[in-house]
């Protein structure tokens, strides 16, 4: 998805996808690791599929509105603006905004992605503490 949404900026805004070829795909792995470490914690603590379905659209929801991935930060107010820091949609769209619109290189991607990568491994992890829990019971 990701994929397609930049081969579109790149055919339809101009957006130099090529030249930052590597990095993005740098970006994109920590991003759909923290996305998959996410989903699979949140299917681990629910009981139904029903249930885990409700859970992750709430989920999705509020961090792409705090995130800013509904609305640009910059129109939000501050507090909610710094509310956003607490989510992985904010430190996506800030490496990617570090990438294309500074054009910045990957030590300015390091601190988001590492970010990203912690997310994503403390999810795996409670994720099979849940799913062991569970097992147990």
């Amino acid at each position: 998805q990701m994929l397609l949404i930049f081969i579109t900026a790149w055919l339809v805004y101009d957006v130099d996808l090529p030249a930052h070829i590597g990095l993005w795909s740098f970006v994109t792995l920590f991003a759909a690791l923290c996305a998959a470490g996410l989903a699979l914690m949140v299917a681990a603590l629910c009981r139904t599929p029903a249930q885990a379905r409700n859970m992750a659209n709430i989920l999705v929801i509020v961090l792409s509105v705090v995130g800013g991935s509904m609305v640009p930060r910059f129109f939000m107010p501050p507090w909610l603006r710094d509310a956003g820091w607490v989510t992985p949609n904010t430190w996506v769209l800030e490496a990617y905004s570090s990438l294309f619109w500074r054009n910045e290189g990957l030590q300015q991607l390091l601190f988001p992605c590492g970010l990203l990568l912690a997310l994503a491994l403390g999810s795996l992890a409670a994720a099979q503490w849940f799913a062991v829990r569970r097992a147990r019971l």
